[in-house]
């Protein structure tokens, strides 16, 4: 399989999936000696690196090394999983995204995307990391102030205290959270507490609509 290089891909991840640990372990070994072909799979081999068999996570790191990896590359394969991955594969990589600083412009708009995605638990994924993303993660606002009404309350939640997080310094983010506030729903007390963390550019917005 070595040989077959990137077209081999997709079986391997499969066993990464499915297999039991000696087969996880030997499909980790082969992706590393692909090197640079095996790219695809790093979403799966980051995922192994937090697998319940310590053989498989030791695996995962020497794959991870011998693939030679960089940041970009990192970065590209979990925007490829987070846009085309399956629910349980686009939430992992939508937890590592975020985790990766700083934030860079596409995965920001690669995040506020996936905050419309059918899987509630995709969307809990993308605003929840864009809560721990830093400023730069700002052009996700607005579709963090649409995802305030998600049927989702989780989604809700986590929208407003990302909303709080990289909302300082704008002005849809501070309405926002003051009009999910004032409204009294299920949102109100982490708007509250997002606005707390917005602070004074908050308040004028706040002021405005308890005022109507």
């Amino acid at each position: 399989m070595i040989r077959a290089g990137a077209p081999a891909v997709p079986a391997l991840e499969k066993c990464l999936r499915n297999g039991p640990p000696y087969l996880r372990v030997r499909a980790l070994y082969v992706l590393g000696e692909m090197g640079a072909p095996a790219a695809p799979a790093i979403p799966a081999v980051l995922v192994a690196l937090k697998d319940g068999d310590p053989d498989v996570r030791a695996a995962a790191q020497e794959a991870l090394n011998a693939m030679g990896t960089d940041r970009a590359a990192v970065i590209d394969a979990l925007l490829a999983a987070l846009r085309g991955g399956d629910a349980p594969l686009q939430v992992e990589a939508a937890g590592m995204l975020g985790s990766l600083k700083p934030v860079a412009a596409s995965t920001a708009a690669a995040l506020a995307a996936a905050l419309g995605d059918r899987s509630s638990s995709v969307r809990i994924a993308a605003a929840e990391a864009l809560e721990n993303a830093d400023p730069a993660a700002r052009s996700a606002v607005p579709a963090l102030a649409k995802a305030l009404k998600d049927e989702s309350e989780e989604v809700a939640r986590a929208s407003a205290r990302a909303l709080g997080r990289i909302g300082m310094e704008e002005e849809l983010a501070a309405r926002a959270l003051a009009e999910a506030f004032a409204e009294g729903g299920k949102v109100s007390g982490a708007a509250e507490e997002a606005l707390v963390a917005v602070g004074r550019p908050g308040v004028p917005a706040l002021l405005e609509i308890l005022a109507k």
